[in-house]
């Protein structure tokens, strides 16, 4: 969505001013929160990988607290990329439900993805509110198959 709002901000003209749209302060600040957004959720994606691996090249499982973070971790990554993909979505305009545009096939499979199960922060934020209260976590979350 970022390259798509690019391609398609560049060389449109501002509508209420003189100039290009990419020109326009709201266009620039849209863009560049988006992209902090989809480099932060990828840095949390590399963290969560590296604290992970470490464990499991050692031979060991990783830690309830590690999966505990991880899980809500992982999934507000989904979350800040839907937000990404909104706001640009948004300042695209009208033209963006054209189907003809890509922006709305990638505004629909974002909205798809983030339906998933896997993207549901709420109960994993949840889980780590109670673990860290010392309420542990809930039957059947992290449990591991018994070999």
């Amino acid at each position: 969505m970022i390259d798509i709002f690019i391609e398609q901000m560049t060389p449109r003209r501002n509508v209420f001013s003189e100039g290009s749209a990419a020109a326009n302060p709201y266009v620039m600040e849209r863009l560049g929160n988006a992209v902090l957004l989809v480099r932060s959720a990828r840095a949390r994606i590399l963290q969560v990988m590296e604290e992970s691996s470490f464990h499991v090249e050692n031979g060991d499982l990783v830690p309830l607290e590690d999966r505990v973070k991880h899980l809500l971790e992982l999934t507000r990554c989904g979350r800040d990329c839907l937000d990404a993909t909104l706001m640009l979505w948004k300042k695209l305009g009208g033209r963006a439900i054209w189907l003809d545009n890509p922006a709305q096939l990638w505004m629909r499979a974002m909205l798809v993805a983030a339906n998933h199960i896997s993207q549901n922060e709420d109960d994993p934020a949840g889980f780590l509110g109670g673990y860290l209260l010392g309420q542990g976590v809930p039957p059947f979350v992290f449990d591991l198959p018994q070999v």
